[in-house]
């Protein structure tokens, strides 16, 4: 399974994504945040070194390692997954992806991608006129499996 981590200065994130290598070596994907606007950063290499030159911000990781056969490799299939105004990571696995693709009418490459756009999709509902954090839990309400998230609203600058 995968290992998602976050840290408030850039040698803990840089300690936690070499502890997390071992829950996940296929790609890494890395989100800087800060006052001015964030950072994305995907990679397919092995031991990646992710060090900003920016102090002060928060950092959001992931260590991918495919949990199904049929999983595709690379940066494609790589997190953090974006969205609309949502960019997400996950461990673990949606079991209710292909109930999903019958509603919505769409498939994914990877499980994790349904995540941003279940969030967005909920924003969207303007008969709702929900809150950020209303969205990301009727959104959570929305998927079924075992897993671990974070999720970045662009727009509100919220971290769930």
């Amino acid at each position: 399974m995968c290992g998602i981590y976050s840290g408030l200065s850039p040698i803990e994130f840089y300690h936690l994504y070499k502890h997390n290598q071992s829950r996940g070596s296929h790609s890494s994907g890395f989100l800087y945040i800060e006052d001015e606007g964030y950072e994305l950063v995907k990679t397919s290499k092995k031991n990646y070194t992710f060090f900003p030159d920016i102090k002060n911000g928060f950092y959001l990781g992931h260590n991918r390692a495919p949990t199904t056969s049929g999983d595709t490799k690379g940066l494609s299939s790589c997190h953090p997954f974006s969205f609309g105004r949502a960019i997400a990571a996950h461990n673990g696995i949606l079991t209710n992806t292909e109930a999903l693709e019958k509603v919505y009418g769409i498939k994914f490459d990877v499980d994790s991608q349904w995540i941003p756009y279940l969030y967005d999709i909920m924003l969207k509902k303007t008969h709702l006129n929900l809150k950020p954090e209303d969205a990301f839990r009727y959104m959570l309400e929305d998927i079924k499996g075992t897993y671990g998230i974070w999720l970045y609203d662009i727009e509100a600058g919220s971290v769930f």
